[in-house]
């Protein structure tokens, strides 16, 4: 007999922002008491034609770091550009930034702004900080934010929404965030605004 498999996607999809996947179904019970192959079997008969909602599918306690990391998985990346970095410094932050979260940048030269804070500027005779880029990025993260409370929260009114959504995207939150993250040793800032505890 052939296995059978069924979509790691819905209510029952992993809760850590791993991408979809096909798993064996085993004759096991669900949490709701019915059986896995009984469902397999629904899913079956539904015909070959039928393919998997497009876009990530929040699971039923998600987070909102696993539903930003989905967003991006499944890409192809690309490969990096030149990162236009004037120090090996630079390059090194960069590289070690990509490999600690797993990521690929097509435009590198954007990674290095992203984490290039305004002290920076007076060490180097750079232009730009990552001041711009953190106007847009509020934007970007309040609509992701936005779309994932409503996705996951059906039964709430729009005055708690609100409210929750202002919550997540506080200082407070991402600050506690960033340092949980460990993101704050990436960032290129002067030496003054090091020992000043910038981090």
């Amino acid at each position: 007999m052939r296995p059978r498999f069924r979509s790691e996607s819905g209510p029952n999809a992993p809760r850590d922002g791993r991408p979809l996947e096909l798993v064996r179904v085993r004759g096991t019970q669900r949490d709701s008491g019915r059986s896995r192959r009984g469902v397999a079997g629904r899913r079956r008969r539904g015909g070959r034609g039928t393919r998997p909602p497009v876009g990530p599918t929040p699971a039923s306690k998600p987070s909102l770091w696993g539903w930003l990391r989905s967003l991006f998985q499944g890409a192809t990346p690309a490969p990096a550009r030149g990162r236009g970095t004037s120090t090996d410094h630079e390059a090194r932050v960069l590289d070690e930034f990509s490999k600690h979260y797993g990521l690929t940048f097509r435009d590198a030269s954007l990674l290095k702004l992203a984490l290039t804070h305004r002290s920076y500027l007076h060490v180097t005779g750079q232009r730009d900080s990552n001041e711009r880029l953190e106007f847009l990025g509020d934007s970007v993260l309040g609509l992701v934010t936005s779309e994932f409370l409503y996705r996951t929260h059906p039964n709430e009114h729009e005055g708690q929404l609100t409210k929750t959504k202002s919550l997540l995207v506080s200082k407070a939150i991402l600050s506690r965030r960033a340092l949980a993250m460990g993101l704050g040793r990436f960032v290129l800032m002067s030496h003054s605004e090091v020992e000043s505890d910038g981090r």
